[in-house]
Order: structure tokens, then C-alpha cells, then sequence
């Protein structure tokens, strides 16, 4: 074993767009420059990313597989697909393995972001005993496409895949591999271990979104209209995310369509595989929906503080609790928000007069626009939110984090999967200073 050199991390982003605010790019890039103080980072994606990161020492591309299946609409087709798939995992795990064993003298701890087929990258690693830590983001992406059955045989995940759908997120012999489990909230805790008894042996990390503070912030509104360009007088609902399946978009547009409150537009600022359909969409029910594709996050942040209300939805699985980022977000502008009623802080946006839940589909948003809160309301209610957001209120209760501690929350536990001692390091620094032993000897990299 070596001695002195630093932690060599690498963060699995398979399945997801380095990009824009695909989900996990998302919650991933903001904290790369945190964790690459204490530690040597690996980013791991299947899809090269619009941007170069050669200014990042800490980042390093690494493009593994080709492209994913693509959605079909009759049956004969999604049979079709779903062999695809099936093919798809089988290359998955050969590549996975192969690329595990090309680098199992490189990394120390492997970070598995969630993804379709959960569990694969804690496996391939788990032959050469590298700790895993794999993640549960979201249930419902299980829940939608059933994963393959961990069977030699096709034609049992084929039987699988027409069962009613299955509402355990977590793939057993994958989740046998990982070392450590990384959820987003206590909720999340309990809903793993409720779902899955595999995980009674295993360390439950709960790791919360964080909020960049520099661009989502409270705004006065009618400036940032008039930097807009937007009328004072109109009535302006505001989505801010990734335009994809899982945020679901489309019950609130056909529902905006179909109720038609009086001066209300939706500004919708994002882009993703969704939008085109959304589009059409807004145009065939006759929606007031302005699409404004991908922006900076200061643009994006403004058309939030713009706004009288902000809209968070999201789909959902039966009993499996969300984080939405976006509502986050809308907090931090100080502004009211609607979001699901599965999302762990839909308790409190009632309660303390910060928004409404509302089961996201076309019946629920359809009364809900049809009695929609008046704007002096919903200002006033704006005018308490900015005040407890100004007093750092949401923050000491943990609800809005700055990416900087969310990354401190990634250190400790990385350090405890790390070193079995390494509870007793207020910060991994001391660990560094004392020399990293390694898991076995090996050359030292720094990523490219």
C-alpha cells in the first residue's frame, strides 16, 4: 500500500445527460468543486456532454455506451423494445465489468447515481472489493419500466415485464453488491427499508438537494418583470425544470387549457426529450404556455421571482416519497409554490402558508386553475415567505442548503465508507494530511 495520496472517488452518472438540468447532472456538477478539495474525482456517463470540461482537473469524460432503445407506441414494437433492453442490460454488465476490471487498481470508492438498471455498477466492483455507494433518487423509474430480473433466462424478465408493475425500487443482487445506500431524505429512509429487508444490514446515508444561493434568491418582482419583459398585470405561473417523464409537465398544460383562468400565462423555462410533445400539446388544448428552452440559472431564477406562483410537479410512485429541486428553489425566490403531495416537504407548503400539494394530474390542476388564489393573496404570502427566507429561518431548519454544505454532508459519508475510523475526522482534511492508505498498491492518478 501506498501511503499519502488522496482518495480516488468515481461518480457513475450513467443513464443521464451531463447537461443543463438534467436531474443528476444537476444535483452533481454544483458539488464537484467541494468534493474535489478533500478528494480525486471520476465522473462516469454514457452520454458525451455538450461542453468540455478540460479547465476541471478534478473532471474527467469517460464515454462508455451507446444510446438507449427508443420509446415505441404499439405493442409489437414495445415487445420489441423490451428485448432491446434486455440486450441493452446484457451490454451494460459485460462493458461495466470490463471497464471495473481495467481500473480496479484506480478507485478507492465508486459513487452509483440512480439510473435505470440500479445495482449494475455496485456489481461490476464488488468482484474487486471496491466499497460502493449506490443511490435511490426516485422510485418511480423503477416502478415504469420493471428492471431485469437478475435471470440467465430472457424469457423470465419477458413475464416480469407484464406483471403488474412492481413497486420495489431496488433490484436485490445489486443491492446486495453496494456497500452503502444514499437516499434524499428520512422519508426515503424509511420507504427502502420498508420495501427492501436486504437493506436491514446496511448504512442508509440521507443526503438532502442544495440550493445555489448566487442566482435563486429573493428579487423584488415587478423589477424582474420589467428585465423580462413581462406585463405587471398578468397572472404569471412559473415551471422551472428538465422537460422529461418523470417532472410531467403535461397534466398542468392540458389542464391550463382546458380551465383557462383569466390572464394566466405559464412561462416554462427548461428543455429535455419531452418538450416537442409538450408543445403540441399547449397548442392543440389552446394553453397560454410560453416555452423558453434551457437557460442560465440567473435567467431562470429571475422568471421565478417574476412570478406569482411557482409550479413544481412531478410523477410519482405509489408511497415513495420526492425531493423536488425546483420547489426548493421557489422557496429561495421567496415565491409560493404548487407542488405533489408525495414531495417530503408537502406538509409544511399548506401548513406555513407556502404553497399548495396537488396530486399531479389534468383533474386536480383543472380545479385548481378553476379557483385559483388571488394575487393579493398570493403576494402576501410572498411577503411572509421573503421575510423568513431574509432571516435565514428555512435554512436553520435544514429546508434550504447551500451546495457547499451538501457537499460536507458527501464528505462525511464518503470518509466513514472510506476508513472505518473516519468519524473521528471533523473533516477529511486530517486524513489527508496523514496519508490515504489505499485499498491496494497502485500508481497514482489524478484525473484528467
Amino acid at each position: 500500500m501506498i501511503q499519502g495520496h488522496r482518495p480516488r472517488i468515481c461518480i457513475s452518472l450513467l443513464g443521464s445527460l451531463a447537461e443543463g438540468r438534467s436531474p443528476h447532472w444537476s444535483r452533481t456538477a454544483p458539488i464537484l468543486p467541494y468534493l474535489a478539495e478533500d478528494f480525486d474525482l471520476t465522473v462516469l456517463w454514457d452520454v458525451q456532454p455538450e461542453r468540455t470540461w478540460s479547465d476541471r482537473s478534478f473532471h474527467s469524460d469517460r464515454t462508455l455506451f451507446s444510446g438507449e432503445p427508443k420509446g415505441a407506441k404499439n405493442a409489437a414494437a414495445k415487445a420489441k423494445a423490451s428485448f432491446q433492453r434486455a440486450r441493452l442490460e446484457a451490454k451494460y454488465r459485460r462493458q461495466l465489468q470490463q471497464f471495473a476490471n481495467q481500473n480496479s487498481e484506480q478507485f478507492d470508492l465508486i459513487v452509483e447515481r440512480d439510473w435505470l438498471w440500479r445495482g449494475l455498477v455496485a456489481e461490476a466492483f464488488q468482484a474487486i472489493q471496491c466499497p460502493t455507494l449506490a443511490e435511490v433518487h426516485q422510485g418511480v423509474e423503477s416502478a415504469s419500466i420493471v428492471p431485469l430480473a437478475r435471470s440467465s433466462k430472457i424469457l423470465d424478465w419477458f413475464k416480469a415485464r407484464h406483471q403488474p408493475q412492481s413497486q420495489n425500487p431496488l433490484p436485490a443482487k445489486g443491492w446486495e453488491s453496494a456497500t452503502g445506500i444514499l437516499v434524499s431524505s428520512v422519508q426515503a429512509r424509511r420507504a427502502v427499508q420498508k420495501q427492501d429487508p436486504l437493506t436491514a444490514s446496511k448504512p442508509i446515508h440521507v443526503v438532502s438537494d442544495g440550493v445555489d444561493f448566487d442566482s435563486f434568491k429573493v428579487r423584488d418582482r415587478l423589477s424582474c418583470r420589467l428585465d423580462l419583459g413581462l406585463p405587471e398585470s398578468t397572472y404569471v405561473l412559473t415551471y422551472v425544470s428538465q422537460l422529461d417523464d418523470f417532472q410531467e409537465a403535461a397534466p398542468l398544460i392540458e389542464a391550463l387549457g382546458r380551465s383557462r383562468p383569466a390572464q394566466a400565462v405559464l412561462h416554462v423555462v427548461g428543455d429535455g426529450a419531452a418538450r416537442p410533445a409538450l408543445e403540441k400539446l399547449a397548442q392543440d388544448y389552446g394553453s397560454a404556455v410560453v416555452f423558453h428552452g434551457e437557460l442560465p440559472a440567473a435567467d431562470a431564477a429571475r422568471y421565478m421571482a417574476a412570478a406569482d406562483l411557482c409550479l413544481a410537479p412531478q410523477s410519482a410512485d405509489a408511497g415513495w416519497p420526492t425531493a423536488s429541486q425546483t420547489l426548493r428553489e421557489a422557496l429561495a425566490c421567496g415565491r409560493p409554490v404548487v407542488s405533489t403531495p408525495e414531495d417530503v416537504l408537502a406538509p409544511d407548503l399548506e401548513a406555513r402558508g407556502w404553497g399548495w400539494p396537488v396530486e399531479n394530474s389534468v383533474a386536480a390542476y383543472s380545479r385548481f386553475f378553476c379557483a385559483l388564489p388571488s394575487r393579493d393573496r398570493l403576494h402576501a404570502m410572498a411577503d411572509r415567505l421573503e421575510d423568513n427566507v431574509r432571516r435565514g429561518q428555512l435554512q436553520a431548519q435544514g429546508i434550504l442548503l447551500s451546495w457547499r454544505e451538501v457537499a460536507e454532508q458527501y464528505k462525511r459519508i464518503f470518509w466513514d465508507s472510506l476508513l472505518p475510523a473516519a468519524s473521528k475526522f471533523a473533516s477529511g482534511q486530517e486524513a489527508v494530511c496523514a496519508g490515504f492508505p489505499g485499498r491496494r498498491s497502485a500508481s497514482v492518478r489524478r484525473s484528467a
